[in-house]
């Protein structure tokens, strides 16, 4: 492997594993072992001609580049024919207060970047999760909290700075930067990367808008008013009567979700099943009141064997979350989205939920979680030639799924499916067909589940122009082939 140091500047990091190295070994960060093995040589660059350099040995060596950022897509393989492209040197942040924009790095991390914008009094649309890549999110829509204020992650994106696979004319790599204001195939390749973007190049930067932190009338100027309830298993029933009263005239600036999971280790009762119900309000704490009335109910309240309200600095809105980020073992994300979902689908799936892992602590990692929020802004949004066809539905069906070996995959998957099969029966029966979430697409998965036919084919047709030897894995050319 001289060959390839010796290829590349001297300023990238260049290591080629040994026969039998062990893939999470040599990724310790991707948050799940499932579809990888032992990449052909990871390589962490500094600068923009470093990448340059190793997508060109990469062409001509019949190899393929992955970056990486957050880590967290778990559908994206790493194969042993893959340089796999370590993008930390590329994760700083800066705000433009007076343009109201933040521009990041290709390998930002949401965490940082809401903590950092938060300490500065600003914010921008970032996952649900303080370990989550922003730019791999971007490539597919970027669901947020936010969402009802702002619309999707991806309506935010003023442009991005890209390193293609390959140039339109054929000539020598460069870095491209596309734009709202562009025209032609760059304008195309703005919009597929806003929500199809995989494999089209390795992007190294991206400027999203900004909005203070006042805007939004907070609680102390900087607290998100939360609610959470915890109710027991016998109570299920409760919980999705009041998660459903909840979605009745939902204003903008709340999130809410309800949920099934296994307590953790550190609780009373490690692996009882548990019911939640939160909210999160994005104002005054007289309004937030008023909004999730429904949770201060008696009838609600004599049900459930916890009931908290906090104020949580913006900036650690996601910590709560921080367990779920950890990485290794074998564990995936499956996501849909549906427009309505009624108490019998919810009581179904709970208890589907408690008999797939019932007995089996192994599987304990388990959740279903049933994040919801207003559509009316992301509708409006919507363009003609728009990558992302959930505008309308307003709930998330996310299963994540944990499991020991990677022998229970097929196991897991299939109550995955499931879930969401449940979960859709109100759609269907209303004539609406299924939608899963390209953000948390699943090795294997049918791309007809995320994108029409006619999208496919042109996302398709980008792709031969700006990866046209195919270096960039992309699900509509390479598939989910080992």
């Amino acid at each position: 492997m001289a060959d390839l140091r010796a290829a590349l500047p001297q300023t990238c990091d260049v290591f080629v594993p040994s026969p039998g190295t062990k893939p999470e070994e040599l990724l310790p960060n991707r948050w799940s072992r499932t579809a990888i093995s032992t990449p052909h040589a990871i390589v962490t660059p500094t600068t923009i001609p470093d990448i340059v350099a190793t997508i060109n040995y990469a062409t001509s060596h019949g190899l393929k580049v992955i970056p990486s950022g957050g880590a967290r897509a778990s559908f994206v393989p790493v194969t042993q024919d893959v340089i796999y492209l370590d993008l930390r040197h590329f994760s700083s942040f800066s705000l433009d207060e007076d343009k109201r924009e933040v521009t990041f790095g290709g390998a930002c991390i949401s965490g940082p970047l809401i903590k950092g914008l938060a300490e500065k009094g600003w914010y921008t649309a970032t996952p649900s999760g303080n370990g989550v890549g922003m730019t791999g999110a971007l490539l597919g829509g970027l669901n947020h909290p936010l969402v009802g204020v702002h619309g999707m992650g991806k309506d935010l994106v003023k442009s991005f700075t890209i390193v293609p696979f390959s140039m339109p004319d054929g000539g020598e790599l460069r870095p491209v930067t596309v734009t709202r204001e562009s025209e032609g195939e760059e304008r195309i390749l703005f919009d597929v990367l806003r929500g199809a973007g995989h494999g089209m190049g390795v992007i190294v930067s991206a400027t999203m808008e900004a909005y203070p932190l006042a805007d939004l009338k907070l609680e102390g100027g900087d607290k998100v008013w939360q609610r959470t309830l915890v109710f027991p298993p016998n109570a299920v029933d409760a919980a999705a009567d009041a998660y459903l009263a909840l979605q009745t005239n939902a204003p903008s600036n709340m999130s809410f979700f309800t949920g099934f999971m296994r307590a953790p280790p550190n609780a009373p009762r490690p692996g009882a099943p548990v019911v939640l119900l939160a909210a999160s309000f994005f104002g005054p704490a007289a309004a937030a009141e008023k909004a999730t009335a429904i949770t201060f109910s008696d009838a609600v309240l004599s049900k459930t064997v916890n009931a908290i309200t906090t104020l949580t600095p913006f900036g650690d809105l996601h910590n709560a979350l921080d367990p779920t980020n950890a990485p290794g073992g074998y564990k995936e994300l499956h996501g849909a989205f549906v427009r309505s979902i009624g108490a019998p689908s919810l009581s179904s799936i709970f208890a589907s939920f408690l008999s797939y892992t019932n007995d089996k602590p192994e599987l304990f990692g388990t959740s279903v979680i049933f994040p919801a929020s207003n559509t009316a802004k992301s509708e409006s949004l919507a363009a003609k030639d728009d990558l992302y066809n959930l505008r309308d539905r307003g709930i998330y069906v996310q299963v994540k799924t944990s499991y020991p070996t990677a022998a229970g995959k097929p196991e897991a998957d299939a109550f995955a499916k499931s879930v969401h099969e449940l979960a859709r029966t109100d759609d269907r029966e209303a004539g609406r067909r299924d939608w899963n979430f390209a953000n948390n697409m699943v090795e294997g998965m049918d791309l007809k589940n995320v994108y029409t036919s006619e999208q496919i084919s042109e996302i398709a047709r980008v792709a031969g122009i700006w990866n046209k030897g195919g270096v960039g894995w992309c699900p509509t050319a390479s598939g989910w082939r080992r």
